[in-house]
């Protein structure tokens, strides 16, 4: 039987950097990826265009389900309530086996927030806490997902799509690069992305 996976993002682009390569990954093992973005970020100037990123991030993913919330960048935990809703909504309409959050001591306010969201929600669930380049904040991996080179490359070129945001430094290609390499060292493998167990369900 078929997986479902949940995605929860804070904004555009979080999933993509941090989780790119293993949504390619389980798109090749048939999983059913959701993905969940609750911020559109338009309040700040460089992002005009980022629904225009978004929508062909999306299609590059191969459609997942995939929903963009307009809840207030900076600020989602003064929209709990509906953010929370939202997420008991999926969590009881839907089979999922794995969901991915940002990690609970990220040093951005969104995204530790949402984790903890996803951490309490999900509760009968297992929750796996991503990395975000330069945010990420005492995060100890523990849970690894071994890429092949064209899983890899399917993520370098998702997060690519993100025009709005390529000339912030750890959008390089080299640092987004770097990290597959790194992790994937840590496990001998040729790349990989990691992951921190909040929760892990059999």
């Amino acid at each position: 039987m078929s997986k479902t996976v949940l995605f929860v993002g804070a904004h555009p682009d979080d999933i993509e950097v941090s989780c790119g390569g293993t949504i390619f990954k389980y798109n090749d093992l048939e999983y059913e990826v959701i993905y969940l973005c609750m911020s559109n970020c338009l309040d700040l100037k460089r992002n005009q265009n980022i629904s225009m990123d978004w929508a062909a991030a999306v299609k590059f993913m191969g459609n997942p389900e995939s929903h963009w919330y307009k809840y207030t960048n900076r600020k989602l935990a003064s929209e709990h309530m509906e953010i929370r809703k939202n997420l008991e909504w999926f969590r009881d309409n839907n089979p999922i086996d794995m969901v991915f959050c940002p990690n609970l001591s990220d040093l951005n306010q969104d995204h530790s927030y949402l984790g903890r969201e996803c951490l309490s929600v999900f509760r009968e669930t297992t929750v796996l806490a991503y990395e975000v380049p330069r945010s990420s904040h005492n995060f100890k991996p523990n849970y690894y997902v071994r890429l092949t080179e064209k899983q890899m490359r399917d993520g370098m070129n998702l997060a690519g799509l993100y025009g709005t945001q390529l000339h912030l430094p750890y959008m390089s290609t080299d640092n987004r690069l770097a990290n597959y390499k790194h992790r994937g060292n840590e496990i001998g493998a040729s790349f990989a992305q990691a992951f921190e167990v909040l929760r892990y369900v059999e």
